[in-house]
């Protein structure tokens, strides 16, 4: 009886530090996904808000730096786009037989009202259309992130 009780001690150990082992594997795995996630806001939302203030394209997310063509939407002013991105969605989406949408609010793009401008120092960014909001900066969740 007292080997039987010996064993099940034994076995009852090995399957507590197994069970503490897989625990720890999943808080690493956790903690991990946890990053992923709080870089992907973090460069989501850099995105965002310079498509938003109309100083980046929204298709490849690059800001308009000067000399450069871009292309402006009939749907709002500030769907400007450069001029090979917005061209590539054109084309893509023709090649799909679909009606080309604007690649921010889905408006079927009018192939006629297209402005064009030649851009020759980068745009200034216009009001924050956040502001007055209470809406965590990028910084505040690189902060909270990296804490």
């Amino acid at each position: 009886m007292n080997f039987n009780n010996s064993l099940n001690e034994v076995r009852q150990r090995r399957i507590t530090l197994a069970n503490e082992s897989m625990f720890n594997n999943q808080m690493a795995n956790a903690s991990r996904v946890d990053k992923m996630r709080a870089s992907m806001r973090r460069t989501i939302g850099q995105a965002m808000t310079l498509s938003i203030r109309g100083t980046a394209c929204s298709i490849c997310t690059m800001e308009f730096e000067g000399p450069c063509t871009i292309l402006e939407l009939a749907c709002h002013k500030k769907h400007i786009f450069h001029e090979d991105c917005l061209n590539d969605w054109i084309k893509h989406n023709e090649q799909k037989g679909t009606d080309v949408p604007c690649p921010i609010c889905r408006t079927k793009i009018d192939k006629d009202k297209i402005v064009k401008k030649n851009l020759t120092k980068p745009v200034e960014p216009a009001a924050d259309p956040f502001s007055g909001l209470a809406v965590a900066t990028t910084n505040e969740l690189v902060q909270k992130d990296t804490v």
